[in-house]
């Protein structure tokens, strides 16, 4: 592991309070949709060895309560813009800037209790950073600001950072929990140029829901059942380099997504660019869809109620990383007895509506599995946090 490198703040003024943040303190929480949608996206550790912190689930509620938002193009105008500018697209440095930071309040919409931020950053050069933290507003209080990771591809980068739980809430590695439910998120954006590509971001998603058992849904048929999408290329996690071949379902799945979109690289490379430096993982959701933008494609990773996101998929021909866990039983044909936490790549839908997947964890003549809908609904959605990886061509 490279040693983490300590970063001076940045030099910007102070960041400054309004009255609009100020109201939320008396404000009641509305049930206002965002103004804008995003995608969704997600990893997770193979739980065998070294898996990521989980966050502790409350208790049950009425169905999880999902809200996404996608900041780009002209939404980037409506944050506060310092040493920044909107071009395009891309919120960007200005010629010859070094530094700056864009912030933003979140659309308002009903209690949460997770919270998960995902870039598509562009050009980021040698000594160039981007660094993502938020606040939420819980029990009429904001909490401080909490890190939620380094970008960049320097040395000891990427990396997610440490932070003391606040208010109740906490940072789970790249997911944001809170024990009580919160009203009300804003985001800080910094961005740090060192070298002479000018470091860009696309896009800025967020997703936010109440955790909970997803709402319950009879299996209704779909367009996307009967069909399996081709190209989609087999990799066996089992097959890399032995020290850390149990650890890598992520960068595994995410290297079959990338080379059916055309990026076809060495597993190893990819898991090497996703690696993240500050929690010794490969497995961070955020790093993982952030090096797919990277390389110009479209990704996030965001939480889902149901298949009915995953089938729109499939049928416009883009296969979907998911992130489950089970125990021993609970997954039938599974490769692995049990995990706390492992990723595989939808490829379809049986004629009866049960998965199509490319499991990383099977060995290499075996990759492709068919699971039960029922059972891999619940190891997704019930024992996991229903997230999913969303990755398209940049025209998609």
């Amino acid at each position: 592991m490279v040693p983490a490198r300590s970063l001076p703040p940045l030099r910007c003024p102070p960041l400054r309070d309004d009255p609009r943040r100020d109201a939320l303190r008396r404000a009641r929480p509305t049930a206002t949709t965002p103004s804008a949608v995003c995608v969704l996206a997600l990893g997770a550790l193979l739980g065998c060895a070294g898996g990521r912190p989980a966050c502790a689930q409350p208790a049950a509620r009425d169905g999880a309560r999902t809200q996404r938002w996608r900041c780009s193009g002209a939404a980037w105008r409506g944050g506060d813009l310092e040493g920044v500018v909107a071009v395009g697209s891309h919120l960007v440095l200005p010629p010859g800037g070094r530094e700056g930071r864009w912030r933003r309040l979140l659309p308002e919409g009903p209690p949460f209790d997770r919270l998960l931020v995902t870039l598509e950053p562009e050009h980021l050069g040698a000594g160039d950073e981007l660094r993502l933290r938020v606040r939420v507003h819980v029990d009429g209080a904001w909490t401080p600001w909490l890190p939620l990771g380094v970008y960049g591809p320097g040395e000891g980068l990427p990396r997610s950072e440490r932070s003391s739980p606040a208010r109740g809430v906490r940072v789970a590695t790249d997911l944001v929990c809170s024990a009580r439910p919160a009203t009300a998120a804003e985001v800080l954006l910094e961005l740090r140029g060192r070298s002479p590509r000018r470091p860009q971001v696309r896009a800025l998603t967020a997703c936010r829901w109440l955790r909970g058992p997803p709402p319950l849904r009879l299996p209704r048929p779909s367009p996307a059942w009967g069909r399996e999408l081709r190209g989609v290329p087999r990799r066996s996690q089992r097959v890399e380099d032995a020290a850390i071949a149990s650890r890598i379902c992520s960068p595994t799945s995410l290297a079959m997504v990338l080379a059916f979109h055309d990026h076809v690289l060495p597993t190893g490379a990819v898991a090497r660019a996703v690696y993240d430096h500050g929690a010794d993982i490969y497995g961070n959701w955020a790093f993982n869809v952030a090096y797919a933008a990277s390389l110009g494609l479209r990704a996030a990773a965001v939480h889902c109620d149901g298949f009915d996101d995953i089938e729109r998929e499939v049928l416009a021909g883009r296969p979907v990383v998911i992130s489950h866990r089970y125990r021993a039983g609970e997954l039938r044909g599974a490769p692995v007895d049990a995990t706390d936490g492992h990723l595989i790549v939808v490829v379809g839908f049986t004629e009866e509506g049960d998965v199509i997947v490319h499991d990383p964890a099977a060995p290499p003549d075996s990759v492709r599995r068919i699971y039960a809908r029922e059972e891999l609904r619940r190891t997704w959605l019930e024992r996991g946090e229903g997230i999913a990886y969303f990755i398209a061509p940049a025209q998609g």
